[in-house]
């Protein structure tokens, strides 16, 4: 089982906010706002009243809910397929949200008294962190729960029916680029607000496209906790099944575009393990680069070009193994936290466009 502790993640986001400003000697006043980019089937249910975590936080790669989505695909894979474009796993939020629900006694209490909380990590920073409690999401993150219609753009009250899921707990759902509120004015001084939100890997994407030229066929490659490797595609066109359909920002962030994602999970950890023994990372490093450069031979576009980012890539051997094994130019993010960069430039064209939101 994966856990993590919710107010962890609040107490460092909030420590990294406070730091940064000081270190760089920022006013928070000058600040043009703020992004929240985050795992996004990681899952939190909390006490709305209180403001406490039911439960520790159940991280995407855990898989207890396994034999429950065995049990359950038949009945309705159909429907999810329909409504979401993904199948029943334990990866998404979804079969979590329900363990907690059958697990927890609290959760009950707290549905039946309408004080119960569900959302993502972005949601529950959000939560902690804006000044009106704000419980949002965006598109990228509910696409990711098995709960969320993603050609409505809306919950699917037939989804939340048959995972027995309450809407009431779930949070609103805004395009990626949007008003999200403030940051409190005790965490940073001034009130800042928050222009934008984006899952982690769409997040990476959306900085590979500011480089890539052209929307249809942009690569991204994250080394990071896992391998997430994703690409830009045309609506209705044919992919392998290996890949996961996602949804995806266009590069001026103001339409949703379609793309397929695959991953690879646990070389974090298998990179860490050999840290301290160059020969053994080269050799484990080689043969990962053997099953990425795999998968980009099944992608449906041929890719010109394939970006990269994430803490592994800041491995000198890493790139020169990926290009050895890859027809198409291999070129990094000028910063290796993509998904940062990614989310960054998400507030940048917000602040930007013509959404009336205004700065202070």
């Amino acid at each position: 089982m994966l856990k993590q502790d919710p107010k962890m993640l609040v107490d460092v986001s909030t420590r990294l906010l406070k730091s940064l400003i000081g270190a760089h000697a920022i006013e928070p006043s000058n600040c043009i706002g703020l992004g929240i980019t985050n795992q996004r089937e990681t899952t939190i249910l909390w006490n709305k009243k209180t403001r406490e975590p039911i439960y520790p936080a159940i991280v995407w790669e855990d898989k207890r809910t396994q034999g429950w989505c065995d049990r359950q695909d038949q009945k309705f894979k159909d429907l999810i397929y329909q409504k979401t474009n993904l199948s029943l796993s334990p990866y998404f939020s979804a079969s979590k949200i329900r363990w907690i629900l059958d697990n927890v006694p609290e959760a009950k209490v707290l549905l039946l008294e309408s004080n119960l909380a569900f959302g993502t990590v972005d949601t529950w920073l959000l939560w902690n962190l804006s000044k009106n409690k704000n419980h949002q999401t965006d598109w990228t993150n509910a696409s990711r729960t098995l709960l969320f219609d993603v050609k409505k753009l809306e919950w699917s009250k037939e989804l939340c029916d048959e995972f027995k899921i309450d809407v009431s707990i779930l949070p609103e759902v805004k395009s990626s680029s949007s008003d999200f509120g403030v940051i409190r004015q005790d965490i940073l001084g001034s009130e800042v607000q928050v222009m934008g939100i984006c899952g982690d890997q769409q997040s990476s994407l959306f900085a590979a496209s500011q480089y890539c030229g052209q929307d249809r066929g942009c690569t991204k490659i994250t080394f990071g906790t896992g391998v997430f490797l994703m690409q830009i595609i045309d609506e209705g066109q044919a992919y392998d099944q290996m890949f996961y359909p996602a949804l995806a920002l266009q590069s001026d962030a103001h339409a949703i575009i379609k793309a397929i994602e695959y991953k690879i999970e646990g070389v974090g950890k298998e990179v860490e393990l050999r840290l301290n023994d160059q020969k053994e990372l080269d050799r484990y490093l080689d043969r990962l680069t053997d099953e990425v450069a795999l998968v980009v031979s099944k992608l449906p576009i041929k890719p010109a070009e394939i970006i990269i980012d994430g803490g592994i890539t800041q491995n000198q051997h890493l790139h020169a193994f990926l290009q050895e094994k890859v027809k198409s130019r291999v070129t990094q993010l000028p910063i290796y936290n993509g998904t940062a960069l990614g989310v960054g430039y998400l507030v940048n064209k917000g602040v930007r466009s013509d959404n009336g939101l205004s700065l202070k």
